[in-house]
């Protein structure tokens, strides 16, 4: 649950902001620029401002909130105003019209971004790189019967790179002169 600040909408675009974001689970802690809350984002509602004021609104949200992620809200027929909102700061803009799926699916991607300081990963349940290598290998070993010089024309690397590969995963030991793999069954 994300705690969220709302700036610069009128009593009825807020409602309509507090209603998406609390039926994603999402808590709007204040309204206005000048609560002194501590928030996980900040939305800027510029709807179809000026240039200057869009300008004055952007530059004060962030001084309120320096490190926190901004995202502006723009009328669809004005989505030009929020060039000027990012160079300013802003993190990212939503158009109207986007409002209910882009909304909530920004707060969202900021926690999740926001969770990857605390050790854990934007993909928990995704494999790393490594892994996803790992099992690519062993699947190519296998479907080639063990065969280096093919599996490593199949995996694209040098058959000196795959060799080096099979030993630093632990799949023959380092000492094997025959640089064989035993491919390994997962039951």
């Amino acid at each position: 649950m994300a705690k969220v600040c709302i700036i610069g909408t009128e009593a009825a675009t807020h409602s309509t902001f507090q209603s998406i974001l609390e039926e994603n689970g999402h808590a709007v802690e204040s309204w206005g620029i000048d609560n002194h809350v501590d928030v996980d984002v900040a939305i800027l509602d510029i709807g179809n401002r000026a240039t200057t004021e869009v300008s004055a609104l952007t530059l004060q949200a962030r001084h309120q909130f320096p490190n926190v992620p901004l995202l502006v809200v723009v009328d669809d027929r004005a989505a030009f105003r929020a060039i000027d909102a990012l160079r300013l700061g802003a993190s990212h803009y939503v158009v109207k019209s986007a409002l209910k799926t882009d909304l909530s699916a920004f707060v969202d991607l900021v926690l999740s971004m926001q969770n990857i300081g605390e050790g854990k990963t934007l993909f928990q349940d995704y494999p790393t790189l490594e892994e996803l290598e790992k099992r690519y290998m062993k699947i190519v070993l296998e479907k080639t019967l063990g065969r280096k010089e093919r599996a490593a024309k199949i995996l694209g690397i040098n058959r000196r790179t795959l060799y080096r590969k099979e030993r630093e995963y632990g799949w023959v030991s380092a000492d094997d002169d025959s640089e064989s793999m035993v491919v390994e069954r997962e039951v």
